[in-house]
């Protein structure tokens, strides 16, 4: 079993409202903390924003590609797109560095991940006990 095999396994357990909140929450992770550390950050713009977009791009170029092809887009071709994303709010943070409340966006980012994990933390459970069920 690969990474990718094993990272889907673990997203599957999760319910759809909760992998768009926790979507939502790294999102607003990355944006506050490289707000935050935007003087660091700064001199790496060009290169985030260059990957970034190459990264997104062959997401959607991917995407499209099997679309065209009638085929199903592999999940590995999906979390491609998100590093591509997050790596764009990274750059978008940086740029704003005069953001009020960053502090107060982080947590909010925080706050949607919890139940996300709460979730999978539990189908976790079920899977465990259904495997000491079944000896």
């Amino acid at each position: 079993m690969g990474f990718w095999q094993w990272h889907e396994g673990l997203v599957r357990r999760i319910s759809p409202r909760n992998i768009s909140m926790i979507l939502l929450g790294k999102l607003l992770v990355s944006f506050s903390i490289s707000s935050a550390y935007s003087r660091f950050i700064i001199p790496y713009g060009f290169v985030l924003l260059l990957i970034g977009s190459v990264v997104v791009f062959h997401y959607v170029h991917a995407t499209f590609m099997r679309w065209h092809e009638n085929k199903e887009t592999e999940y590995k071709h999906h979390m491609f797109g998100l590093i591509g994303i997050l790596l764009l709010a990274i750059f978008i943070g940086a740029q704003s560095s005069h953001v009020p409340l960053k502090l107060y966006i982080g947590l909010l980012g925080v706050v949607l991940t919890i139940p996300g994990l709460i979730d999978l933390f539990r189908s976790g459970e079920k899977l465990v006990t259904k495997k000491k069920k079944s000896k």
